[in-house]
């Protein structure tokens, strides 16, 4: 039997703690600014090809 991972649980419990404070925070997929999103675009992917094409990413454009 395969053991559930508990990231999504922490994940959620650290996002409410951020909410409960009113700061800031962002969800995995969610962008930080063009100029962040624009060097990962640029930047070499692990096996060697470009990043992940801006056309991919959503709120691109």
């Amino acid at each position: 039997m395969a053991t559930k991972s508990v990231e999504p649980q922490i994940a959620d419990l650290a996002n409410g703690w951020l909410k409960q404070y009113k700061l800031d925070y962002r969800l995995e997929q969610q962008p930080l600014n063009s100029s962040i999103d624009n060097a990962l675009n640029e930047y070499a992917s692990k096996q060697g090809g470009t990043g992940v094409p801006a056309s991919s990413c959503p709120n691109s454009g």
